[in-house]
């Protein structure tokens, strides 16, 4: 049986029945409540997402059919399909008969700005419901924000959950609501495999305690079914491991009748988190997913008296009972210099700094734990730290002290190349006074690497050629480098790629690469320095092609020809600064562990960048900020390796 990340959210069941509760709560009033809903459901994904959302909105209307029973249920559909087609219904339920509708087809796919549109026009009273539900993909942006994403294809086709938090708060209703069924960050269509979990179907027990959870609690329930910067697990079986587990909840086993029996939601939530925790344990490989509860409704039997009744704020809302919020989390701060370091607590990973986070208390008024920071590199930290319910915690600026790590400055590869240690560190990459693409000047943090002193040789290439069988140069490349000791040029992006391969080693990022041409010089134009200096480069077609490499003189961190004689390969497909991240930058769909491990599927039609100049760039080509794009003849590389203390 396969799984994949995406939650299936059958939670939304308690919260519409909650809405009958109001729908017979205001029976007596002269205006009935309504709900007012909003489904927007994404089915331009893969097969087994789009057969799982379809699935999710056969669930939801047999559900809104359910409280049609007790009140009218205005409902609009927004959907998307494969391509670029989308479509929006509206429906309308009235005493379980069948659905009027309205359909409209749509030229594009479902957009933010028709859910935001949708939110300004409808209309509601102070005691309708208002539920918004979302099934497609998500992921975490900075800061923690909760992105919906519209087309997984197009990361700017998003909307901030937050922005659509505060619009919902603005609206006039009794009950509103949000549920996305959605990963909690970004995450590829990897399939796993775990074992297979029986579900238990809907049986007398069932019936009886649904009785319990449905119409006898009042309050907010607020869950979620995992924390952030989880994934939520399931597949199209049994849906999310999560729904799985709270219907198995309401299946518990008692050897009295059920109705001598009551189940609590305290008491679903805390089974189901268990065997969420469970399932996605058994997954191959083990995950980890971890059920929040921001606030849980009270049994009208754990109370005295009955619940006090609100005065209405005007003759046209009718008393209802008041709404008791059982807050159950703490929220915890934890910021770090440098920022990046992993957060644990009680020894389980929650994210990186800066970090934000609700850490669940269940019914405990506070709870101590232990937070500890890791980052590469730097010693690790731990700090005991009281939560509150309904408090914040903070551990803020915590300063990182570095391992003393003696590192060898240099180092041999494995094809017998010389490599110098470059540092980690800031520096201030591109430049505002050079063309548009070597915009803006912008502050950039890499890890310290391993760098070829020198650029490939013929003489290097041919022995990976004469081991691997790889495709042979073109009888042209001889022409421009001759001999031996010559740099190899007229290799493409996945010839370079496959020569680090076999080298133990890999590209430089472009970040890498401009910090390592630098050499420890701060804001200046070529590797040697502020000014142009004609006998520090071949260029210009000076000569008739490259010349014997570390015929020029080295820079700052002891390496050779940065600037002119063969350009050089980088790992990064083009961009724009604009969207270059501070830490470790590279440009592209593909992290740096999958470029690695799965470059011969990339696309021979991407633009790959090349740095340094060649024999043929003028002298304004030559400088580090500089930046190409494409293939040619003029192409060659040097290789970088990770540093491995």
């Amino acid at each position: 049986m396969k799984t994949y990340p995406y939650g299936f959210s059958l939670l939304l069941f308690c919260s519409i029945l909650c809405s009958i509760v109001a729908c017979e709560t205001g029976r007596e009033s002269t205006r009935q409540p309504k709900v007012h809903a909003l489904f927007i459901l994404l089915k331009n994904d893969t097969d087994a997402i789009q057969r799982t959302v379809t699935q999710n909105q056969e669930t939801m209307m047999d559900l809104m059919e359910l409280v049609s029973r007790h009140c009218e249920v205005n409902l609009t559909l927004m959907e998307s399909y494969p391509g670029t087609e989308g479509e929006v219904t509206q429906r309308r339920f009235v005493n379980n008969e069948s659905p009027t509708k309205r359909e409209y087809p749509q030229p594009d796919i479902i957009k933010p700005a028709q859910v935001l549109e949708w939110l300004s026009q409808v209309k509601t009273g102070p005691m309708d419901t208002l539920l918004i539900y979302f099934s497609g993909h998500g992921k975490m942006g900075r800061y923690g924000d909760h992105l919906l994403l519209f087309d997984k294809t197009d990361d700017e086709n998003r909307l901030s959950r937050d922005v659509l938090e505060a619009r919902l708060d603005e609206k006039p209703a009794r009950l509103k609501m949000l549920i996305t069924d959605t990963c909690s960050q970004m995450a590829t269509e990897e399939l796993l495999s775990r074992k297979t979990v029986e579900f238990v179907g809907v049986e007398p027990n069932a019936r009886f305690f649904a009785k319990n959870l449905f119409l006898e609690h009042t309050g907010f329930l607020n869950v979620t079914a995992a924390s952030p910067g989880e994934l939520a697990y399931g597949d199209t079986d049994i849906g999310g491991y999560f729904t799985s587990a709270i219907a198995d909840s309401l299946n518990s086993d008692t050897d009295k009748d059920p109705k001598d029996n009551f189940l609590s939601w305290i008491e679903v939530f805390n089974t189901a988190k268990e065997r969420t925790q469970k399932l996605a344990k058994q997954a191959t490989p083990p995950k980890i997913q971890t059920p929040v509860a921001h606030l849980l409704p009270k049994s009208l039997r754990d109370t005295a008296e009955p619940p006090p009744e609100r005065t209405p704020s005007s003759p046209e809302e009718p008393a209802h009972p008041a709404i008791a919020e059982v807050q159950t989390t703490a929220t915890l701060n934890v910021t770090s210099k440098p920022y990046g370091a992993t957060v644990y607590v009680d020894g389980t990973a929650f994210g990186t700094t800066p970090l934000t986070y609700e850490v669940e208390l269940g019914f405990q008024t506070e709870k101590a734990v232990e937070v500890g920071l890791s980052l590469e590199g730097y010693k690790p930290k731990l700090a005991h730290v009281t939560l509150k319910r309904g408090q914040r915690a903070t551990w803020n600026n915590v300063t990182l002290e570095k391992k003393a790590v003696q590192l060898p400055q240099r180092i041999t590869g494995n094809d017998g190349a010389a490599m110098v240690l470059i540092p980690a560190g800031e520096f201030q990459m591109g430049s505002n006074s050079g063309s548009d693409r070597e915009k803006p000047v912008h502050t950039v943090y890499v890890d310290a690497f391993y760098m070829d002193v020198y650029e490939v040789t013929m003489g290097q290439y041919r022995k990976f050629l004469q081991a691997t069988g790889h495709r042979a140069l073109s009888w042209r490349v001889s022409k421009v480098s001759p001999t031996e000791m010559h740099p190899v040029v007229g290799v493409s992006w996945h010839d370079a790629m496959a020569y680090a391969t076999w080298a133990g080693k890999r590209l430089p990022t472009e970040a890498e690469w401009e910090k390592a041409a630098r050499g420890g010089r701060v804001g200046q134009n070529y590797p040697w320095g502020n000014e142009f200096d004609a006998s520090q480069a071949n260029y210009n077609e000076n000569l008739e092609g490259t010349t014997a490499v570390g015929s020029y003189g080295e820079n700052g961190y002891g390496l050779y020809d940065m600037a002119g004689n063969a350009a050089e390969w980088c790992l990064d497909e083009w961009h724009h600064y604009t969207r270059s991240p501070r830490q470790n930058p590279l440009a592209g769909e593909m992290s740096l562990r999958e470029v690695i491990a799965d470059y011969r599927n990339v696309s021979t039609g991407l633009a790959h960048m090349y740095r340094g100049g060649n024999w043929r760039t003028t002298a304004w080509g030559l400088r580090v900020t500089s930046r190409s794009w494409g293939a040619g003849p003029i192409i060659g590389f040097r290789c970088v390796r990770a540093v491995t203390p």
